[in-house]
C-alpha cells in the first residue's frame, strides 16, 4: 500500500514507534503506563531547590510537582479529562516548556512532547 501525503507518513511512523511502546502480548493495551513513565521522567528533571519557575504559571516548584502528581493520580483513576490537561502541558509555549528553557532541558522537553504525542495519537484510545 502506498502512503501519500506528509500526514500519512508521519502517522505511519508514529504507529511504528507506538508499537514499541505498547505491550501487545495478549493483555489489554492502555496508555496508562507510558503516560505514567513520561510524567515520572518530567518529574525527574525538576529539582525542588533550584528549578526556576519564574516565567510560568506556577508560584513555586512544589506547585508544579503537585500538578504533575495530580495528573498521575487522574491517570490511575481512569479520569480521561487528564488527557486534555496533558495536551496543554506538553503544547508549545506551555508553562512546562518555559520551565524547561529556563532550566536548560529544552531538548528533553521536545523529546517528552513527542513521546506524549506518540502515546496519545498512535496508542490505544482512552485510559
Amino acid at each position: 500500500m502506498k502512503i501519500w501525503g506528509r500526514e500519512m507518513i508521519i502517522e505511519a511512523s508514529a504507529v511504528e514507534i507506538a508499537g514499541k511502546l505498547f505491550d501487545t502480548g495478549g493483555s489489554m493495551i492502555t496508555i496508562k503506563e507510558p503516560l505514567l513513565h513520561l510524567i515520572k521522567d518530567v518529574i525527574n528533571e525538576i529539582n525542588l531547590e533550584s528549578t526556576d519557575v519564574t516565567w510560568s504559571k506556577y508560584e513555586c516548584t512544589e506547585e508544579l510537582l503537585n500538578e504533575l502528581r495530580t495528573y498521575m493520580d487522574k491517570i490511575l483513576t481512569n479520569d480521561d479529562s487528564v488527557l486534555q490537561e496533558l495536551k496543554l502541558c506538553f503544547a508549545p509555549t506551555s508553562s512546562l516548556q518555559e520551565i524547561s528553557i529556563e532550566n536548560g532541558w529544552e531538548d528533553k522537553f521536545l523529546e517528552y512532547a513527542k513521546r506524549f504525542e506518540i502515546i496519545v495519537i498512535a496508542g490505544p484510545r482512552g485510559l
